[in-house]
């Protein structure tokens, strides 16, 4: 079947409000291209956009599709979930993500269809303004206009400011090991905000390098090479004390400090002696402090890591299965093991606000927190939006940039202390 183009200028001059002037119009309408293989959706949809101020042309096939991106360049694309021959997963994975092209995904096929192709353009780059289900309502899709008029504007390059000291070249096993020997490694402090009472229940002791030439070094500057050089072990019992020596400066007995250690690390036969050595050294109860165990890793447990976190948990203990969701062992491990935190992966937070499916996910595995007695802690909480979203789903516990940034013990220990009016 022969593919069909359809430019309606006519109805865009036609429809645009009187109020808009001919500036007005230069600034404000977009270029929008309508990809759909049903003819009369294509012409629906491509009337509604004009009668909304905007050029808007439609292809009914990939070949024309691919012609249109070159003649017309468009600055939003309208794409179909389904196209036989290209669907939209082909449309994304081949397009090239540029500041210019926006995407709004559309479908008839239901919301997970939508969102699961919205996540791969994302996944691909793209900035995707959003999802329409079919049959299009021309107030939704105004809106998605509008907000593409908001974030059109190209943002300037993040560049590192005049003067600035280039990157710091990978850290080798001799530096890493001089630095552990001199304690250069830091443990910031990230508080953890009780969704409840709206108050600071802990904190998450974060890694930093306090380097003597390159100034503060986050992870990523180090943590590879940490792991490459089986080094992983020493910086977490540097983590542990230094965690224990902030507890025991804060007797607060509800407050508690999560440390993140790797299934290895935990099953090291002196891991069990370091970790009650400094709790006792600091007189502390083991109640105060977490011990976040990565979820990802292999489908199951070995029977004696099983055991050894059951023992951690009998001591007194507390068990986080931290970046839940993200392993291919999730519940097994939650049957096996009885954690008393369930933490959410940032994943699942990112555009919680609007994605309903992500909501939905979110509130399972409250549900799910609930029935195994666990609280229920999300990271990765950036802004108001977020923090409302999760509260209403029920979660306990939200840390974040907009709970609080990691910060040097000192800053830590003022804030909880102010915060808490003590």
């Amino acid at each position: 079947m022969k593919s069909e183009i359809i430019v309606d200028a006519s109805l865009a001059r036609k429809a645009v409000p009187a109020a808009l002037t001919e500036s007005g119009r230069a600034s404000c309408a977009r270029r929008v291209l309508v990809l759909d293989d049903e003819i009369d959706v294509a012409r629906t949809i491509a009337a509604q956009v004009s009668a909304l101020g905007h050029e808007a042309r439609a292809v009914t096939d990939h070949e024309a599709f691919c012609r249109e991106l070159s003649a017309f360049r468009p600055e939003i694309l309208i794409i179909d979930t389904c196209m036989p021959g290209h669907d939209a997963l082909d449309v994304v994975r081949d397009l090239k993500a540029t500041s210019e092209t926006q995407i709004i995904v559309t479908s008839g096929f239901g919301r997970r269809m939508i969102e699961t192709v919205v996540h791969s353009a994302r996944h691909y780059g793209h900035d995707v303004l959003g999802a329409l289900p079919k049959p299009i309502r021309r107030k939704a899709l105004d809106g998605l206009l509008k907000q593409a008029l908001v974030r059109a504007a190209p943002q300037p390059p993040r560049t590192a400011p005049d003067g600035a000291p280039p990157a710091p070249p990978a850290p080798t096993a001799a530096e890493l090991g001089d630095a552990l020997q001199r304690k250069e490694f830091l443990a910031y402090f990230q508080p953890k905000r009780c969704l409840k009472t709206n108050s600071i229940c802990g904190f998450e002791a974060l890694v930093r390098w306090s380097h003597p030439r390159h100034g503060v070094l986050s992870p990523a500057a180090f943590l590879p090479q940490i792991l490459e050089h089986g080094l992983e072990a020493d910086l977490t019992f540097q983590m542990l004390d230094q965690a224990c020596d902030f507890l025991a400066k804060l007797p607060h007995p509800g407050l508690r400090v999560a440390i993140n250690c790797s299934l290895a690390t935990v099953q090291l036969p002196e891991f069990r002696k370091r970790l009650d050595a400094a709790v006792l050294r600091h007189r502390l109860i083991p109640g105060r402090l977490i011990i976040e165990v990565t979820e990802s890793g292999n489908a199951e447990l070995p029977q004696h890591a099983i055991e050894t976190l059951v023992r951690l948990r009998m001591a007194g203990y507390e068990l986080s299965i931290d970046d839940f969701g993200t392993g291919v062992s999730s519940l097994m491990r939650l049957v096996r093991v009885p954690f008393a935190e369930l933490k959410i992966d940032r994943s699942f937070v990112d555009g919680l606000s609007k994605s309903d499916e992500a909501q939905d996910i979110v509130a399972s595995l409250v549900t799910l927190g609930r029935t195994l007695d666990m609280y229920v802690s999300v990271e990765g909480i950036e802004d108001a939006a977020t923090l409302d979203r999760i509260t209403a789903l029920g979660c306990d516990v939200a840390q974040g940039y907009f709970i609080g940034r990691p910060m040097p013990a000192d800053a830590a220990a003022r804030m909880y202390l102010e915060a808490s009016g003590a």
